[in-house]
Formats: structure tokens, sequence, C-alpha cells
């Protein structure tokens, strides 16, 4: 019998009869129970490494797997993943070569999980011995790749013990003893010169995690990388770097924040100063884990040697579909869901230290936009994010700090209640003066359209008032606001900049600098699928999602009709931030932004241009009359930045799908 096709529950019953260990034994027991409930015609149909996977992931799943990092990966996935990362270390080799880097080649997984990268990559060099070494009969083939090339880590036994036991299941090799050790990579893990080191590391935010950073900081390598708000996973691809040999591949799936983030230079530096890029694969908003939620993901291959290189760039433009349709439709090169650039390995980060991984008419007509510009927008007005009250209404964490208080306090409350954010029948319920000092108009991220602020989007009932307090605040000059904010002093109190003392109890947590809001201003939401950007010259508040462009020193209706045109969606797409297919525009990319004086002509009709667009209900959303005048001001923006007709055409081809 074909040992690769061995029947699958025979493997497991000689597995839960031959596994040693009382952990092993109590897992393979409890896996023996969920593929007795499989249906054997299901078996049949489907891959068994995929069940297998589907199997071994719900017996780690769980609230504090998911609190450490833990996203199991698709078999699908990490079989892509490792047939480019032995692909692209392998290269041109044939004959003897290969056969001599089949047989040393040294592969290790440091964050192996329930063990996909390793059996993906067992599979590989599997294939590759019966190709290059067809004397190795598969029990000794098995048998050498487990002892001699593949090496794994994980901090959890759990996940060790499954690792090893879908070793044995996989091949059918009961015997058969893995390279799996268990281990804090980072800090236990010390054997070196891999020649491909490949996997998903874990995903975990500095927030909430300050003793898990803190334990990585008292070490040397901890100390020389950590940057505050860092993703833990740069720590794994950083200590990577230096366990792989030189001209050694490294193969990974993170999300993609770190190519421009501000709080991801050192690992942008570590990578630059010893690797170049061999691929680079940007899903943007299709999902690659369904129980991750909200991340942009990206696969990475980058090989530890600084010799200038081409590398292909893809770029998903889908959100749908399923995977292995998308990866089959990638490794052909073929389809219309995702866009392929060639870059270059020397050329892909800018004059501020991000990654750019685009297409080189993109890069030069950037840089030509960058250039040709006298300011940048952070240098001609102050940008500033809105405010933090740190307790707009009752929420459900709020609810329990009122219960631990005293029983009055939570008298009359309930879920959901402003405290600082008050809805109009709330103001009226509590007497409050909407003209008094401290009430002030509260808006949302709807309330923005291009070029202006609509203050009467919402019915006069549903629109929202802000007490604003800071420490300046006197708050016994205003005894009915300070009834009201009492019932909810627990809660205040809590706050961290209440609790060291920074600002009173009453206080807003970040109320910012009060002339923000009340004067001439240019309002953008934190993140959009275009520039929206309105204007406004009256009191206007909102909070820490909306970001303020004030005291310009020049002609706000200018700087609007930059913001809102075609080329500075283009610069924000392609040199700004992005989510996915969002464009991120909080303070450092909007204050990137370039901007280049016009000729005085082409100034005044230019704000003769916005201003029609800025005036209350005119023009009517998708009209005819404002396509054309966007039309217009879009042409003046082009001419004014030097552009040709045929980077005019390029930019506008760029942005059809955008």
């Amino acid at each position: 019998m074909d040992k690769m096709r061995v029947d699958f529950f025979e493997n497991f019953k000689n597995m839960a009869s031959t596994a040693e260990g009382e952990n092993l034994d109590a897992l393979a027991e409890a896996l023996s129970e969920q593929i007795g409930q499989q249906n054997p015609a299901e078996i049949e149909a489907e891959d068994k490494t995929v069940i297998l996977s589907r199997i071994f992931e719900n017996s780690l799943s769980g609230g504090a797997d998911e609190s450490k990092g833990v996203v199991y990966t698709d078999e699908i996935l990490a079989g892509f993943m490792a047939s480019k990362a032995v692909g692209e270390y392998i290269g041109e080799t044939s004959g003897e070569d290969m056969l001599e880097r089949i047989m040393k080649i040294r592969i290790l997984d440091p964050s192996c999980g329930c063990g996909a990268f390793m059996l993906a990559f067992f599979r590989e060099l599997l294939k590759l011995h019966r190709k290059f070494a067809p004397e190795f009969e598969y029990e000794k083939a098995c048998r050498w790749i487990f002892c001699n090339n593949l090496f794994a880590v994980d901090i959890d036994m759990r996940a060790v013990q499954i690792s090893k036991l879908r070793a044995k299941i996989y091949t059918g090799l009961h015997d058969i003893e893995p390279n799996v050790c268990c281990a804090d990579f980072l800090s236990e893990y010390s054997e070196m010169d891999f020649d491909i080191i490949a996997g998903n590391p874990p995903y975990i935010g500095e927030k909430g995690n300050k003793q898990l950073f803190d334990g990585v900081r008292k070490s040397e390598f901890g100390r020389a990388y950590y940057e505050k708000g860092m993703d833990y996973f740069y720590y794994f691809i950083e200590k990577s770097i230096d366990l792989v040999r030189q001209g050694g591949i490294m193969c990974f799936v993170t999300t993609s924040y770190w190519t421009m983030a501000d709080y991801a230079v050192k690992l942008r530096d570590k990578i630059s100063r010893n690797c170049r890029f061999r691929l680079v694969i940007d899903f943007n908003d299709f999902k690659l884990f369904s129980k991750a939620m909200g991340q942009h993901n990206m696969i990475f291959i980058i090989e530890k040697e600084l010799a200038s290189k081409d590398f292909k760039h893809v770029s998903v433009s889908t959100s749908k579909g399923k995977i292995q349709g998308l990866l089959s439709a990638i490794d052909a090169g073929d389809g219309d869901v995702f866009e392929i650039n060639t870059c270059k390995s020397d050329f892909v980060r800018d004059e501020n230290g991000m990654y750019l991984f685009m297409d080189p008419k993109v890069r030069e007509i950037t840089d030509k936009i960058r250039s040709g510009a006298e300011f940048l927008l952070g240098e001609i007005s102050s940008i500033n994010q809105g405010l933090v009250s740190g307790a707009d209404k009752v929420s459900p964490r709020n609810m329990r700090l009122l219960k631990n208080g005293a029983e009055d306090e939570i008298a009359g409350v309930t879920e959901g209640e402003g405290i600082f954010v008050l809805r109009q029948h709330e103001v009226e319920r509590l007497g409050l003066n909407p003209a008094s000092a401290i009430i002030k108009p509260f808006y949302k991220s709807p309330d923005i359209r291009r070029y202006a602020t609509d203050e009467n989007r919402v019915p006069e009932s549903d629109k929202l008032y802000i007490i604003y307090t800071d420490k300046n605040t006197v708050i016994d000059d205003y005894p009915q606001v300070q009834r009201h904010l009492s019932k909810f002093r627990a809660v205040l109190e809590a706050r961290r900049e209440a609790k060291t003392g920074v600002i009173p109890w009453y206080s807003l947590h970040w109320p910012r600098n009060q002339g923000v809001f009340e004067g001439e201003k240019i309002v953008s939401p934190q993140r959009a699928k275009k520039p929206t950007f309105g204007y406004n010259n009256c009191p206007w508040y909102a909070s820490a999602d909306i970001y303020y462009i004030s005291d310009l020193k020049t002609d706000p209706r200018y700087i609007l009709g930059v913001l809102n045109s075609k080329l500075m969606h283009f610069w924000l797409y392609y040199r700004g931030k992005r989510k996915g297919c969002y464009l991120e525009l909080y303070q450092k990319p909007l204050s990137r932004i370039p901007i280049k004086w016009p000729c005085k002509q082409a100034m005044a009709r230019i704000c003769s241009y916005v201003e029609q667009l800025m005036k209350p209900g005119f023009p009517a959303k998708n009209s005819e009359s404002a396509e054309q005048i966007q039309n217009a001001v879009d042409k003046e923006i082009f001419i004014t930045y030097g552009l040709s007709e045929a980077e005019i055409n390029f930019i506008e081809s760029k942005l059809i799908c955008k």
C-alpha cells in the first residue's frame, strides 16, 4: 500500500493505541471522538489534511488563545507559502547541487501552532525527494525530513503535542519524532543557520499586553528592537533575520500595517540593512483569517542578501471569493482581481522610511508631485485630532464601575445614557441651556461631506451636544452640569488622567485646544474611501475620529480644492496610509501632503469653483453640475502640479477602481 494514501482512520487508530504520555493520550482520545463524528463520505470527498487542520484548530480554539494573538493558518495558505519559499530558495539549482540542497536544508517555523507549516514544508520536501532522490523509500525519506530538515517551536505545550501527533498521523509512522520543541522563541531559542524561516507569528498589540512586552524588554534583544506602539510579531521577524543564514529565505504572513506604521521604524531598518524583498502579496480587504477581525494581511518573502534584485508585488483588489481560487490565480499570474507590479529592492523606501510597493510609474509620478511642492500641509497649518471625553455615554463597563460604588450612584442610571455627549432630549430633561458656555454642538463623521460640513443633516430632535469642560472650568458655576456629572463620578475618576491628577474628575479626558473647534477650519474623517474634506467657520466639536486642519497660511478654499482633488486621491492612496482600500486621514499622512502654489489667476479660478461646491445644498449629490465643477478643479490642480497629459491619464486610470 502507498504510505501516502494509508487510511486516515487506521492511522489515527494506530496513533491512539501507541501514543505515549498522559497528555498526548488524552489528546488522542479527544481527537478520536471528533473524528468518529465525521461523515466518512465527506472525508472521501475532502482533502484529509484540511479535515485534520479543522479538528486540531477546534481543539486549541478559545478566548485564551485568541488573546495571545493565536490565529491558526489555513492548510492551503501554508502550502502556498511553503511552495513559494522553497521555490525561492532552490531557484535554478539542478542535478547533484539540488540533491545536496534538499538533503541539507534547514527550515524553521518559530510559532508553529498546530503544525500547518511543518506539514506543508514536509510535502514540498517529499516531492523533491521523490524527484531527485527516488532511491529513498518513503519511510526513510519521512524520517530524514523530520529529523534533519524541519524544526518548529511554540510556547504552548498543547500546540507542540498536537504538531507531533499530526506528523505521526500524516506519515503513518507512529514512532517518528519531529524536531518540535516547547520554548519561547524570543528568549529561549538560539539555534542558528537556518535556510528558511517561515510562519504566521502571533499578532499582539502592546495595548493591554504591557506585561508581555515588558518581559521581552528585559533582554538585550528586546531593548534593542522595542518601539512604543509596535506589534509583538515584529520581534519574530527581527529575530528570524538573526537566525537565518546569509542567503537564507524568510516567508511570513502578517498584517500589512508595519510597512508604513510610525511605530515600525526599527523593523523596517532591520530589514533594509540585512535583506531584500523577493515577493510581496498585499491582500487588502480580502480576509485570510475568518476569526481575525479587521485585519489587512500580507505575505512577504525576504532574502538575507543586500544585492538589488527586482521582485513582484501583488495587490489584491477583491474582498470576495475563496482563498484557494485566489492563490491559484496568483500562482498562475492570471486573474482580474489583482494587480502585479515589478519593484526594485533598493527603491522601495520613501524619504520617510516607509515601504512603497508600487508600479514604477506610480513612484515616478508621486515623486514628481512631492519634489515640485513648495510646502507640506503640516508646515502651513495646524493639524489636530478631535477631543476624547473618556466617557461619552454609559457603557456596560461603566455600569459595572457604578455598581462597585455607592448604591445611590446607580439609581436612575441606564445603559446608553449620555455622560459628556448628550442628545437633544437629555439636554432638555437636565434643564441645560444649549447656549451655555460649556454646552457645545457635537458632530459625527457623516456630518462631513466633500467641501463642507452639514450642520443640519439630522433633525433637531436628534442633534448632539458635548459638555465641554477642562481643567480651567469652575464647575461650581454650572450646578446643573455638576449635578449631572456627579452621578457618574466613579466612572470619571477611573479615567487615567483623572487617576493621576492631570485633570479634575469633571474634565474631558483630552479636551484639546478649544480654539481648534471654534474658528475657521477644514475637517476630515479619520478613514474614508476617497478624500472627504469639509470646511466650516462655526463651533464644530467632534471626537478623535475626526481631524482638524486650522490656522491655514493661505486661502482655505484652495487647500480644500487640493485635498478633494483626484491628484490628492492618487497621492493619499499610494503615498499616504491605507487600511485595505480605505485612506487613513490622520495627523502624519495629512501633515505630509505636498502643497504647490498656483499662479494668481489659477488660484482665483480654483477658489471660485470650490466656493460653488461649498454652498449648502449645492450641488446635488452626483449631479452633472457637480461633476463638471469637480472636473474643472481637478484640471487646475493637475496643471498647477505640472503633470503632463499622459501622467493625468495614468492617474485617472489608476483611480477608476478606487
